[in-house]
């Protein structure tokens, strides 16, 4: 009674084990029903990898089947003169890697008891001539077209209804963009997390609202050494600092020409001997901004002269005296409220 209760035993374990190991079949169709007789490769793998699975030609997995399986393979299980695929294998669904007419083609998540595919002739280079479009979802919610000029555009059937993602969360890939001059690209590296631009000279431009009138263009000098600008967590404006020397043009009267926004360097150089000036700011500026005036005495003057600083818009310690002395100078420091300018600093004279 006993060997009996083994014996039983033993072959209940191997009747599950032989009925895991399932034989599978399916046929490739075409759109219009008919069958694929041009596959000429097959690779049946295991469910989100590239591992070629194991695959036998019976339950009892007693044969192999070479994997990929291709029409000139020995103990292939692929009839390509039927457009089938038949193995025995214990996966519930796996992923095929296939080529057909010549196109390579990848098929996920296929379960088991799936007996048929339909394989459109149409997979391959696809041609759509200029306005033409090609649709995604139920409404045509996504569309892609060329428009005869070369402008491909994704765009939207209906406005605010869609979204276009590129790549996937957390499993990004690299996207380089090329310009019409070699060696210029724009590259976003996914595993970085930077998007860079590449080939020199290069620049971020933004339009204002009439196109192609008025930009502001964003650029780096070229880089000797890898440099990291960081900005703070805060909430301000950019304080610019001009490119150049702002000239002054000595006079009885002269204007501080002020650029909202800014650092500005100011000179004033003495022309004429004994010559007194009063300086008017033009604007009260930006909070934050600063103007520096660097004075420049005359080179052969005989008197001095006194620089006077307009009180509508400024707050200064009272007038600049500047010596009877060949090229010295003298530096005044403003800094704005945004309403009017106050003094910081003043120097003696400087050799």
């Amino acid at each position: 009674m006993k060997k009996i209760f083994i014996l039983a035993l033993v072959a209940l374990i191997a009747s599950i084990s032989l009925a895991a190991n399932t034989q599978k079949q399916i046929r490739f169709v075409d759109e219009n029903g008919d069958v694929r007789t041009d596959i000429t490769s097959v690779t049946v793998r295991d469910l989100g990898t590239t591992t070629a699975s194991t695959l036998t030609t019976d339950e009892a997995g007693s044969v192999s089947i070479t994997n990929p399986m291709t029409t000139t393979s020995t103990n292939t299980g692929l009839d390509a003169g039927n457009g089938i695929i038949t193995f025995c294998s214990a996966a519930s669904s796996y992923d095929i890697k296939m080529t057909i007419g010549g196109v390579g083609v990848n098929l996920y998540s296929i379960p088991a008891t799936k007996k048929q595919i339909l394989l459109p002739f149409m997979l391959g280079p696809v041609v759509f001539n200029d306005a033409e479009a090609l649709y995604f979802g139920d409404d045509k919610d996504i569309s892609i077209s060329q428009s005869a000029a070369g402008l491909l555009t994704i765009g939207q059937s209906v406005a605010g209804t869609g979204s276009v993602a590129v790549g996937v969360d957390d499993a990004g890939i690299d996207w380089t963009f090329y310009g019409d001059t070699t060696l210029l690209n724009m590259m976003w590296d996914a595993s970085a997390n930077v998007l860079s631009f590449t080939g020199g000279n290069s620049m971020i431009e933004f339009g204002g609202a009439v196109v192609d009138v008025s930009e502001t263009t964003l650029a780096v000098v070229e880089p000797t050494a890898s440099n990291v600008v960081t900005i703070p967590d805060a909430t301000g404006t950019v304080q610019l600092q001009t490119a150049a020397t702002t000239v002054i043009a000595p006079d009885t009267t002269a204007t501080i020409t002020v650029v909202p926004g800014t650092d500005t360097l100011y000179t004033y150089t003495i022309d004429t001997d004994n010559e007194d000036c009063t300086l008017t700011f033009s604007a009260g500026g930006t909070a934050g901004d600063r103007a520096t005036i660097i004075f420049i005495t005359d080179a052969a003057g005989s008197a001095d002269e006194v620089m006077t600083f307009d009180g509508t818009l400024a707050m200064s310690e009272g007038t600049l005296t500047l010596a009877n002395a060949a090229s010295n100078r003298y530096v005044v420091s403003f800094i704005s409220d945004g309403t009017v300018w106050m003094e910081t600093s003043r120097t003696a004279i400087l050799p």
